[in-house]
């Protein structure tokens, strides 16, 4: 029978059923509202497998998803440890610059002692108020300390190129803090992936702004069933998420 107008049920198909009814003819009358009810039997029916198809690849792709698995058990903890080893090798790398200095210091300390040992005889010479005694003294410390100097500078360089090579964690710290930096980037976009397969904030929501509070679900008012004791020895409840989809695919979903 024809719905008229969209309607569900017309006026004259309505006085039908009243007057079946009246009639005690029941057999008809229900044969009337089975008719009537059956387009919204199969649209719901349709609605309801769409979201159980929805609902079941959701599940799927929440545990079949081998990068978030991955994350989980491979790149959150491989983090931590290259966190801890950027912060031995950054530890390491200040204690040995350190030292360096601390050798470096009394050279130079040494050389600035010496040069400030000669350099009145120096001015006197450059004066020409030298004396030929303090000349001969000259030449001598002179002579001593250039070779002292040219020992102290060439060790003094060396230790510097050690302390530029001790910064040279930084280049690889750098490379494990901007991998480390990533994978947060990625654990973040995987939850609010999470979240948005759990319907708990928009898919709008780009996961650069921040989300201030996410409201709480309310309490269903339907007292839940519970898990399913004894799955293995029923025929009435599928026992895998395979089987599921083979269901929702012979129901055409």
């Amino acid at each position: 029978m024809a719905v008229k107008d969209g309607h569900l049920i017309d006026l004259e198909t309505a006085k039908e059923l009243v007057s079946l009814l009246e009639n005690n003819e029941q057999q008809k009358a229900d044969a009337l509202f089975t008719s009537i009810a059956e387009p919204l039997k199969n649209e719901l029916f349709a609605e309801v497998g769409k979201l159980t198809r929805q609902l079941h690849e959701s599940i799927n792709n929440f545990q079949l998803d081998s990068q978030t698995t991955s994350l989980l058990q491979v790149e959150l903890p491989n983090a931590k440890e290259s966190l801890n080893y950027v912060i031995q090798i950054t530890e390491e790398a200040a204690n040995k610059t350190m030292d360096l200095v601390d050798e470096v210091q009394p050279l130079a300390t040494d050389l600035k002692t010496k040069i400030d040992g000669l350099e009145p005889l120096w001015r006197k010479l450059m004066s020409r108020e030298i004396d030929i005694e303090q000349f001969k003294h000259l030449c001598k410390e002179l002579d001593l300390h250039i070779s002292q100097v040219q020992k102290n500078v060439g060790r003094s360089c060396d230790l510097l190129s050690e302390i530029v090579l001790a910064q040279g964690f930084q280049d690889l710290s750098g490379q494990v803090l901007r991998r480390t930096i990533d994978l947060v980037h990625e654990v973040q976009d995987n939850l609010v992936g999470m979240l948005k397969i759990f319907g708990q904030i928009s898919p709008e929501i780009d996961t650069g702004i921040e989300v201030e509070a996410v409201k709480k679900s309310q309490a269903s008012t339907t007292k839940a069933e519970g898990p399913i004791v004894n799955k293995e020895g029923r025929t009435d409840v599928v026992q895998s998420q395979d089987e599921v989809d083979d269901l929702l695919s012979s129901l055409g979903f």
